[in-house]
């Protein structure tokens, strides 16, 4: 196309995968944010929901089913997406499937649209809200504004937008008005908090600078038809912080809507600053938004248009129609500028664009400015022509010449200085004009103005312009150089400087290759310092593979007779690397130092361990020469490792003999590379000279301990007496070892080489030696110092051989010494073995009183009890007494001395709380029987007592004992043989112990186990004596218990015990007696506890005595003694006088009873009585008693009483009633009550049964029945 606009389709969205559904493409279920995607609500034929999202981009789509979503909003930017049903408004990440956002919004919402890539616009029915995506996950959407009263309900909402720093909000709508539908906006100030209605349908902003103003201006575009006016679109300048003064004029513009059509959406374009509007019958205006003219309107689609956005590849707009066509509407870069030109004629206009969207078609124009200006003078306008100029066409060489050349004007500047020095303000030089400004101002010293230039990056950079700055400004040069890629100029430069390192980084990344071998060997000789840097750098940073050979670098270095850089070269070269990959080099490195520097260098070499592999008998001759034995030995040794096949022990040997004042850390180092055979044959050689090798065999030994043996070395030093050696070897070792022998041996060289204090501390502390070997070397010695003996001795047990020991060597004060200082818990043993060697008393008593509380009193006493001399520490235990100890052994020694000596026995024993009733109980028995009983006493010790008392016959003790102790079990156990014993045990309970006792708890638990035992008998002697006689008469367990243990076994004691008793359970007792079959004693019982139906019942049930049963009713006369007599007399069948029972009882339980019984004995007089007193006495009032009344009534005949009856209120069914007499032949009374229930056909058979056929007829006449006629 030619002309300014140019439209394509896009996408045609009925394209999409599975097609969509028709409706489905419209304003209320079609979204599009953006030109990347739109999205679709298509709903399936089985009423399921599908989100359709089309990439426009990539030109597919996808289709997902979603249950309730009423809209769904693509991000502009991101494949974010932002769903909505009802209130609920969530925000997914459609590629990370997950959930970014969800709230329950607090109103409807009516429109909603993203305004920028992190911000949802929400529109509800009063108000705008913002939501954000940076907020909290819950966070609720922000209000910002109030829709106005004229942005009421009425106005449908079809666009929201903001500016870009969203300091104005637009938001817009159509409302149905007279004339028809008008378009209406908000506009709202966020800085002024306040807004207004205009009119508008459609509106946009955009942030630019002017053709006037450099300041970027916040401008908006309006657009509306309306039928009285026409179609309008309004420009203007909103001023907005920091610019708040107004520079471009506001303009309405008139344009041409077709009526009935207005505009639907509207954007400017950035590059162009042009409006571009589309209306919704397919209408686009293309508009200058600076002058308001319009360049072309024109008729893109004929359907209808219902959405659009901007179309960032263009700056015009994307548009949807309802035929679902994606088309975009566009400024035509090809041909707008000719259209204004050649057919508007509007040069300026046509400029203006050209320059703002970098287009050709108007160099004619700006060469004629151009033209103009040189011509006139006006050197300012000629350049702004250069400058304003599209693509730079006019800034090119040619002119610039001109510029150059061009005269001045008298008092003018150069043409050329005026022309850099606008450019310098409004841009940046390129390379002809940089090139050119070098040229005139270097010269003349100028460097320093050109390096400012360039820092501010007004310049072009080029190798030209570099040439020029390379005296002056080398580093600027270089930086131009690297730039304009000339990497042979910059490599040179930095060689120069010695910057090799960068050198060779440049080359690196540049991917630069120069022949390096060449510049490597001239740089080695002229600086071969820094040809190691080089060097090393070329080894390593310029690929996977080493530029130059390693091997021809050193012998580059080696040839020049550089030994000490080709030395570092391989240093460097082998960090890192030293394995068997770099044998070649390491030897190397070691051969040119050995042959070529002094000895001290490949000693450093050694020393650093740089070389680990190298070939060994190549450098071990050389090493030999060059006075290095230590260094030889190790090359022969790794010679030998690396081929087991030779024997270098005699070289070894040879170079060890020539050796003097070996470095002890390498002698370490040496005897871990020989086998164990050799270090032993090398280790006896170092022997032979011990004095001066003291310090190293002692370490060659602590350190191959393991490996060598420390039996063969131990055995190895014993062999020529070397103590010393011995002693500081085992020293070294025997924290960390358990041998036994290691640590005897230990023992043994401490004490031959007098370390006092070591041989102390070892005996003390070391678990490992033998202790009798120990033992006995230490005996066998005869040390001064006996304290490592007594070590010995502690630790292991020889307390007693110890004892006599220092007995024998008159020792004696070290035993109360070892006791004090080390051992008091051994004083026990101590005191036995003293004692066992027949030691003086005081002496025995003055250790005692030295290490007073803390010797053990148990093992003490143990120990003199043992040996019958208990007294011997009679003054010690009563001074711990004193000292209030509650040890249970000195209470235990304290008691049997008190025992033995008769001071008060009973006493302690009754009172001291702190002795063992079981250890003084067994050491009373054969000696005070009485004063065991006390000690078991005190300690429940019940076992024992009894078995005490039992032997020494004290049962009132016993029986005592018993009772207070209250335990069943006890009692179990000892009343469970029959035996003598026994019986006297019971005599002592019964004279003794429970007269004595006052509790009744201990009686009780003495009655219960009486009775566990079966003993009835006994127990009943014991509760009479103690109940009746005694001070528990009222106990009424005990009441009960005796009356019960009496019905079992002495019944005839019964009647008196209930009797004379007053607070047994009388309903128990009596419940007992009867089923004892002692109805007399339980008809006491009740008769004595007033509950007299209790007693009739025991008269009539178990006496069976009616006679005694009715004067004991005529007795009590109570209503409950006489249902009693009466359910006994209608038992026995004596109606007349049972059912004036009842009835004196009021009694209507026994209805049925009764009523049985009297029709048994044709008593129906007695049973109206009944009848008569039950209907008035009666809870229930059911129909039961007055249907019993009128059955009696009925069969007696006294059909009088019957109609009396049935007159008056009552319960009865007269129906059923009524035939049940007909059955029984009883026909007068059913007559009657057939006439009272008006069955007139029954009754009409009833009288026909009494043969009365007038009655019958007139009955038959009342039924109206065929069936009562035919049977009369």
């Amino acid at each position: 196309m030619n002309g300014p606009l140019t439209t394509a389709e896009v996408f045609q969205l009925n394209s999409v995968a599975g097609g969509l559904r028709p409706g489905t493409i419209s304003f209320k279920t079609l979204t599009l944010e953006s030109d990347k995607y739109v999205c679709l609500r298509d709903m399936q034929p089985d009423g399921q929901t599908s989100l359709v999202i089309v990439d426009l981009e990539k030109r597919e789509s996808m289709r997902n089913n979603i249950r309730d979503a009423e809209s769904a909003i693509m991000n502009p930017k991101s494949k974010i997406l932002a769903l909505r049903s009802g209130r609920n408004l969530q925000v997914f990440d459609v590629v990370a499937a997950k959930r970014l956002k969800v709230v329950l919004f607090s109103e409807d919402v009516v429109f909603w649209r993203w305004v920028d890539d992190r911000t949802i616009g929400l529109v509800s029915g009063t108000a705008v809200y913002h939501w954000s995506l940076d907020s909290a996950e819950d966070a609720a959407p922000e209000r910002v504004f109030e829709r106005a009263p004229d942005m009421g309900a009425s106005v449908q909402i079809l666009n929201y937008c903001t500016d870009e720093k969203k300091k104005w909000l637009l938001l817009s709508g159509v409302a149905r008005v007279a004339e028809g539908m008008v378009g209406k906006t908000q506009l709202y100030s966020v800085e002024n908090r306040d807004g207004r209605v205009v009119d508008g349908h459609a509106g946009t902003f955009i942030s630019t600078n002017t053709p006037t103003e450099p300041r970027a201006c916040n401008i908006m575009c309006l657009a509306w038809n309306t039928p009285h006016e026409g179609g309008k679109v309004q420009l203007m300048e909103l001023p907005t912080s920091p610019k708040m003064d107004i520079t471009m004029p506001r303009r309405v513009v008139d344009v041409a809507f077709p009526p009935g059509d207005f505009p639907v959406a509207l954007t400017v374009s950035p590059r162009h600053k042009l409006l571009t509007i589309m209306t919704s019958r397919g209408t686009a205006i293309l508009m200058d938004i600076f002058t308001g003219t319009i360049i072309q309107s024109q008729q893109v689609t004929p359907n209808i248009v219902f959405c659009g956005t901007l179309y960032t590849k263009t700056g015009g707009l994307l548009c949807v129609n309802n035929q679902g066509s994606v088309f975009h509407v566009s400024p035509n870069d090809n041909g707008i500028i000719p259209f204004i030109k050649d057919q508007m004629r509007n040069p300026e206009l046509a400029v203006r664009i050209a320059s703002s969207a970098n287009l050709g078609g108007v160099d004619d124009l700006y060469r004629m400015q151009l033209e103009n200006g040189l011509r006139v003078g006006n050197i300012e306008e000629a350049i702004r022509a250069c400058l304003r100029a599209p693509n730079n066409a006019l800034r090119v060489p040619e002119v610039l010449q001109r510029f150059v050349h061009h005269p001045s004007a008298p008092g003018q500047p150069p043409a050329i200085s005026t022309y850099f020095k606008m450019v310098l303000a409004e841009t940046t030089l390129n390379a002809h004009e940089s090139v050119e400004l070098a040229r005139a101002v270097v010269p003349k010293g100028g460097s320093a103005y050109i390096k400012q230039q360039y820092e501010a990056n007004k310049l072009t950079p080029s190798e030209e312009l570099a040439d020029l700055l390379a005296q002056a400004e080398p580093e600027m040069a270089m930086k131009m150089y690297y730039k304009a890629e000339a990497h042979a100029k910059v490599v040179n430069i930095l060689l120069q400087r010695n910057e090799t390192q960068k050198a060779v980084e440049y080359c690196r990344r540049s991917n630069f290759s120069p022949d390096w071998r060449v510049i490597l060997n001239n740089f080695i000789r002229v600086n071969p310092q820094n040809a190691v840097s080089l060097a090393l750098m070329l080894h390593r940073d310029l690929g996977d593979t080493p530029v130059v050979d390693p091997n021809e670098v050193v012998d580059m270095f080696v040839t020049a007779q550089q030994i000490q850089q080709a030395t570092e070269f391989i240093l460097e070269v082998l960090r890192g690397k030293n394995d068997e990959s770099t044998k070649d080099l390491q030897t190397k490195l070691l051969e040119i130092n050995l042959k070529h520097s002094h000895p001290s260098v490949a000693e450093k070499i050694f020393a650093r361990g740089v070389c680990l592999y190298y070939d060994g008998m190549k450098l071990a001759p050389l090493c030999e020469r060059a006075g290095l034995p230590q260094r030889a030995i190790e090359c022969y040794v790794t010679a030998q490792n690396q081929d087991p096949d030779l024997d270098n022990l005699s070289n070894i040997r040879r170079c060890l003999s020539h050796a003097r004042n070996f470095n002890p850390e390498w002698i370490l180092e040496f005897f871990g590379k020989l086998s164990q055979a050799d270090s032993m044959r090398c280790l006896g050689d170092l022997l032979q000279n011990h004095r001066e090798n003291f310090k190293v065999i002692v370490q060659v030994a602590t350190k191959y301990s393991d490996a060598l043996g420390a039996d063969k070395l131990i055995e190895l030093f014993l062999e020529q007496k070397l103590y010393p050696i011995l002693y500081y070897y085992l020293g070294a070792i025997v924290p960390y070892t358990r041998d036994p022998e290691v640590h005897f041996r230990y023992i043994e060289a401490a004490a031959e080489v007098g370390q006092a204090q070591e041989l102390e501390r070892m005996t003390r502390e070391s678990p490992c030696y033998d202790p009798e070997r120990t033992k006995n070397y230490l005996k066998n010695k005869k040390l001064t110092n006996l304290w490592p003996l007594i070590n010995v001795c502690d630790q292991h047990g020889y307390i007693d051989e110890l004892v006599r020991y220092l007995i024998d060597t008159d020792n004696e004060t070290l035993i109360e010494q070892y006791l004090q200082r080390r051992s008091p818990g051994k004083t026990p043993e101590v005191v036995a073995a003293l004692i066992d060697c027949n030691a003086r008393e005081d002496f025995i008593k003055n250790i005692l009183n030295a290490v007073g509380t803390m010797c053990p009193i148990a093992e003490l006493v143990q120990a003199v009890e043992e040996r019958s001399r208990l007294r011997l520490i009679q003054g010690w235990l009563e001074a711990r007494l004193a000292e209030k100890k509650t040890d249970p052994a000195l209470h235990n020694a304290v008691g049997k001395l008190y025992v033995d000596t008769d001071q008060q026995p009973d006493k302690f024993l009754l009172e001291n709380a702190y002795y063992e009733p079981l250890v003084l109980g067994k050491y009373c028995e054969n000696r005070d029987p009485n004063l065991s009983y006390i000690a078991y006493r005190k300690g429940h010790l019940s076992e024992e007592l009894v078995e005490l008392t039992t032997k020494n016959g004290m049962w009132k003790q016993l029986a005592r004992y018993l009772v207070q102790e209250k335990n069943l079990q006890l009692w179990a156990s000892t009343l469970k043989n029959d035996t003598k014993d026994r019986d006297r045990l019971v005599e002592a309970v019964q004279q003794t112990a429970l007269p004595e006792s006052e509790v009744d708890e201990e009686v009780s638990t003495t009655v219960r186990a009486f009775m566990n035992a079966g003993m009835t008998h006994e127990l009943t002697s014991i509760l009479d004596q103690i109940v009746v006689r005694g001070r528990f008469r009222k106990n009424r367990f005990l009441e009960n218990l005796l009356i019960m243990t009496a019905i079992r076994s002495r019944k005839e004691k019964v009647m008196e015990y209930v009797s004379t008793l007053e607070n047994y359970d009388a309903k128990e007792v009596a419940s007992i007696a009867s089923n004892a079959e002692l109805p007399e004693v339980a008809f006491a019982v009740y008769e004595k506890n007033d509950m007299k139906k209790e007693a009739a019942t025991v008269l009539l049930r178990d006496l069976k005595d009616i006679s005694r049963g009715r004067s004991y009713a005529q007795k009590c006369d109570i209503p409950a003694v006489w249902s009693v007599l009466g359910e006994y007399l209608l038992a026995a069948d004596e109606v007349h006088e049972a059912i004036e029972s009842f009835i004196r009882a009021k009694d209507p339980d026994f209805l049925e009873e009764v009523t049985a019984a009297a029709e048994r004995n044709n008593q129906f007089g007695d049973l109206i009585k009944y009848l008569t007193m039950a209907r008035k006495e009666s809870r229930a009032k059911d129909n039961k008693i007055d249907t019993a009344l009128v059955l009696t009534y009925a069969k007696t005949g006294r059909l009088m009483e019957l109609e009396e009856f049935l007159k008056e209120t009552h319960n009865v069914q007269i129906q059923p009633v009524a035939d049940k007499c007909f059955d029984e032949g009883l026909y007068d009374s059913a007559r009657v009550l057939y006439t009272l229930a008006s069955n007139f056909s029954k009754l009409a058979v009833t009288l026909l049964r009494m043969n009365n056929l007038p009655a019958a007829v007139e009955a038959a006449q009342k039924a109206q029945s065929r069936k009562t006629w035919t049977a009369v």
